[in-house]
């Protein structure tokens, strides 16, 4: 197969710290545009950390709002909440909204993306269940959290499923248990599954801190409503509430998160319709730069 080149012009957007690059294929003339069946591969030349832009996946937009989100590794992206969050400012800013709406035209049919305002996106995540057994979990469900002692200190567990596998932990602080030694507990509790581990603590009823380490397409908004459940089941937090993420010292504090989250694009709002059992997060995509990339495909 003969090499093909092109240099591709996009836009890096993050969603508290899960980053995704973004090029929008309507401002391309037809002739010079990547063809579609080499977008995956181009999402994992742009999408590396050493050579290309650094990301967890790659958004392509064109006409119509047609979307397709890929993941650093080329794969279509099967969940990517994360990366339709970033989109819909990038599609705001560019006028794509209709009637306080964003439709994306996806691989597997449209999402709606309701608009509430310049940096307020909210969008569905469907409904909660347990990792173990698969049980759909409700605020009436039985206790879903196990307590466990670990290097003799106490710890609060929930296994998850909301668009990913998430393992909640929430220590008595944040800083007696490290994020290292969670994903080696989540790696060995769950040895044939893609598990992401996730700190939380829930400062007060309707605000929770937590940290993460975002590596997938979807992992904010899966990490956020994932500790809402586990916060909500367990009586520490209402059914709507602020969250806040750390990717410094486990116990950092809130207020310096807030104060360097000027365009709101490191928190969320997770949400949780519980007549419907359905959970939904608020949040928006943040610039961070635009460049160009020369591609070079095999």
């Amino acid at each position: 197969m003969a090499e093909s080149r092109a240099t591709v012009s996009f836009i890096k957007l993050q969603i508290a710290g899960n980053g995704f690059v973004l090029a929008d294929f309507s401002q391309e003339k037809p002739d010079l545009r990547l063809p579609q069946d080499r977008w995956g591969e181009a999402a994992r030349v742009l999408c590396d950390k050493r050579f290309g832009a650094g990301a967890s996946g790659a958004i392509f937009l064109s006409e119509g709002n047609a979307l397709r989100v890929f993941t650093n590794r080329g794969e279509a992206a099967r969940v990517a909440e994360d990366a339709l969050l970033c989109a819909a400012r990038y599609a705001f800013d560019s006028g794509r909204v209709k009637k306080r709406a964003i439709v994306f035209e996806t691989a597997t049919g449209e999402r709606t993306v309701t608009v509430l305002g310049a940096h307020e996106f909210r969008l569905a995540c469907g409904s909660p269940f347990s990792l173990l057994g698969g049980r759909v979990v409700t605020p009436l469900s039985a206790e879903i959290s196990e307590i466990i002692e670990h290097d003799g200190i106490r710890t609060s567990f929930a296994g998850l499923h909301v668009l990913e596998d998430t393992l909640i932990a929430f220590p008595q602080t944040l800083g007696t248990l490290d994020y290292r030694s969670l994903r080696a507990l989540s790696a060995k509790a769950f040895p044939d599954r893609k598990v992401t581990p996730v700190i939380a603590r829930a400062l007060t009823r309707d605000t929770v801190l937590a940290r993460v380490e975002p590596r997938g397409t979807a992992t904010i908004c899966a990490a956020a409503t994932g500790a809402l459940v586990a916060s909500v089941c367990a009586g520490i937090a209402e059914s709507d509430a602020v969250i806040l993420f750390d990717f410094g010292r486990a116990a950092a504090q809130p207020d310096s998160v807030l104060e360097t989250d000027r365009d709101q694009s490191r928190r969320v709002v997770a949400s949780w319709d519980t007549d419907a059992n359905e959970l939904f997060v608020t949040g928006t995509g943040g610039y961070l730069y635009e460049g160009k990339f020369d591609l070079r495909l095999a």
